[in-house]
């Protein structure tokens, strides 16, 4: 049975679990969470997930902080390059363009999102940098990123990033690694 709220949230019930679907912008864009497939990635032998397909974006600049707070549900001021931050980019209704993570280096953020959203996302920050010091650019060919579930921060791994990182409902590591390298990853599964 399908239920739909004024929020233009719909809720409906399988054999295969709770599934959530969200509206947003125009009914375009949508999140699907799906806890029974949630519950098969976490129990599947597998903790490797490669996430390279995400969208990759950096923004530099002066400005990038002042711009991004404006743009984003959290603190930018808060992230850091230890622990990615968690994030939504609303429009101007307050109705959600982009579910991302995003990480904070001097001089830079990092940000990743679905692969559906590459070029609508980088478009829609764009159109809102008026006046403002803020340069977006598109990195997703230049870097690989893959999840990682473990407690401990892999090692013998050579990254541009390697940051703490809930996904899945789990914590884990995000690792960055520039595309040229990623033919030299080893993935060692349980001894």
């Amino acid at each position: 049975a399908n239920r739909a709220s004024a929020g233009g949230r719909e809720v409906s019930r399988g054999s295969r679990g709770i599934q959530r679907r969200f509206r947003t912008a125009g009914g375009k864009a949508r999140i699907f969470q799906s806890l029974a497939a949630t519950h098969r990635l976490l129990s599947a032998r597998s903790r490797f997930f490669d996430l390279s397909g995400r969208a990759k974006l950096r923004v530099t600049g002066a400005d990038r902080v002042r711009f991004l707070n404006g743009q984003t549900t959290n603190d930018i001021r808060k992230a850091g390059s230890d622990v990615a931050q968690e994030s939504c980019v609303l429009n101007s209704k307050g109705r959600l363009d982009a579910h991302v993570f995003l990480l904070a280096i001097p001089n830079e953020i990092w940000i990743d999102a679905d692969a559906e959203l590459r070029e609508k996302l980088q478009g829609r920050l764009e159109h809102y940098i008026i006046a403002d010091d803020v340069l977006v650019e598109d990195t997703s060919e230049s870097f690989a990123l893959f999840h990682v579930l473990t407690e401990l921060k892999p090692e013998d791994v050579e990254t541009k990033f390697c940051v703490r990182s809930r996904r899945l409902g789990r914590d884990g590591w995000d690792l960055w690694i520039e595309s040229v390298a990623t033919d030299r990853i080893v993935v060692r599964g349980p001894r």
